[in-house]
C-alpha cells in the first residue's frame, strides 16, 4: 500500500498509480477542506502535465 499526500503534486501521483492498479491512500493533512490554495492560473509546463495525463480539456 502506498500513502501519498493530498496536495496538486500528491493527487496527480495518485490518478497515475491507481490508473497502474496499485493500491494506495490519498491522505489529506488538514483536518477540514477550508485550504487556501495558491495561484489562480497554470503555467504552460502544469497544462502539459495536465494533457499527459488525459485531464484536458478543463472543466469550465
Amino acid at each position: 500500500m502506498v500513502i501519498v499526500g493530498a496536495g496538486p503534486a500528491g493527487v496527480a501521483l495518485a490518478l497515475l498509480l491507481a490508473r497502474q492498479g496499485v493500491p494506495l491512500t490519498l491522505v489529506e493533512a488538514s483536518p477540514t477542506s477550508a485550504r487556501q490554495f495558491r495561484g489562480e492560473a497554470l503555467m504552460p509546463s502544469g497544462l502539459a502535465a495536465l494533457a499527459a495525463m488525459g485531464l484536458l480539456p478543463l472543466p469550465a
